[in-house]
């Protein structure tokens, strides 16, 4: 089949809701910080790293002007906030829950992390250090609203997740991290981000389709938060499947090249997990 006649075959998108997660029609959720930084555009923003930090423990409480209070669950020394050096795994110095990966004594258990976010702020994201090795735990994040809802909650094992981060029509209170698996993992944490976008009507996202000389590439507005590509060969039979090659942020848009080895095969949108 030749390339030119792909575009014909696509027959657009469906843009479906989740029903496993605990997420309202108007939170964006992202997976990817290029596409949230577009987001947010030149909106109001505040950003946390521990880059000028000096290494060693910390209360929590130095990052109220920029709009963050974290604590951990468990008293010290467990619990113990410390900002970390940078090593193999992360490149820059990050906040780390009890003793390090690999230091003497290491704990690599409870990496949970509450973080308490102060003033008016309807978009928030962080960076996950994960030192995985090998370890099973599974981590939850839930980000909370101004009245105690739940906006948005996601579960994903080691190394599965690296960037989460929400646009919400309400001011985002809290976000719960819970990693208690005793199983020799740790996880850190890097670049805290708020923002304050204005207000956006998101409407199901339009895929869109082009031939080039790799195959098709298929793109979709990056500012719509996290949605999945799947396909299909038939409409009929309903099995769609997700395209495993990963999308990628590119002026804007999610990106995503296929090679054109199927005379016919369809293409959607879902809602991400």
């Amino acid at each position: 089949m030749k390339p030119s006649s792909l575009a014909l075959l696509v027959i657009g998108f469906l843009a479906i809701p989740s029903t496993r997660l605990q997420v309202q029609a108007t939170v964006r959720v992202f997976a990817d910080k290029n596409a949230f930084a577009y987001a947010l555009g030149e909106a109001p923003q505040a950003r946390v790293t521990f880059d000028d930090l000096p290494e060693g423990p910390i209360s929590g409480t130095e990052f109220t002007n920029a709009g963050f209070v974290f604590s951990s669950p468990l008293p010290p020394p467990a619990g113990q906030l410390e900002v970390a050096p940078a090593d193999f795994f992360w490149s820059s110095p990050y906040l780390n829950i009890g003793k390090r990966p690999y230091a003497a004594g290491d704990d690599g258990e409870n990496d949970s992390l509450n973080i308490d976010i102060l003033g008016e702020w309807t978009a928030a994201a962080l960076e996950f250090v994960d030192a995985w090795f090998p370890g099973n735990a599974v981590t939850t994040i839930t980000f909370y609203g101004r009245s105690s809802n739940v906006l948005y909650t996601v579960s994903a094992q080691n190394r599965n997740l690296s960037f989460i981060g929400i646009i919400a029509d309400e001011p985002i209170q809290w976000i719960r991290i819970n990693e208690a698996a005793n199983d020799a993992d740790d996880v850190g944490y890097d670049n805290f981000w708020l923002g304050n976008p204005a207000p956006v009507a998101v409407d199901a996202p339009a895929l869109g389709i082009a031939t080039v000389p790799e195959g098709v590439i298929l793109r979709w507005p990056a500012s719509v938060g996290d949605y999945r590509l799947e396909a299909s060969d038939s409409v009929e039979t309903g099995a769609w499947e997700p395209v495993q090659e990963a999308a990628v942020f590119e002026n804007g848009f999610m990106t995503v090249i296929l090679r054109a080895d199927r005379e016919v095969r369809f293409f959607r949108l879902r809602k991400a997990d």
